[in-house]
């Protein structure tokens, strides 16, 4: 992943805020168990369900994001403050 960005209208934001913070919530949720090291190889294999034809060790390449994670960590911190 390259970069995540995530949209919302401020009509929508100002409406009904909750659906959108939970929203927010579950994905950092999710990129946390994502980018979590000890889940690198279940990455790595559930690329190889769907793209057989990937080399097993570029799919765990693939999966071990390590440059990535000091910008990505600074991102959550900020996203756990989030209300």
């Amino acid at each position: 992943m390259y970069s995540l960005v995530i949209f919302a209208r401020e009509d929508s934001i100002a409406k009904e805020p909750e659906p959108i913070r939970a929203f927010l919530r579950a994905s950092v949720k999710g990129l946390k168990h994502a980018f979590a090291k000890e889940n690198w190889e279940e990455g790595a294999k559930i690329l190889l369900k769907y793209n057989p034809e990937v080399d097993y060790d570029a799919a765990l390449g693939a999966a071990t994001p390590e440059w990535v994670f000091p910008a990505f960590h600074g991102s959550v911190a900020a996203a756990d403050s989030f209300p």
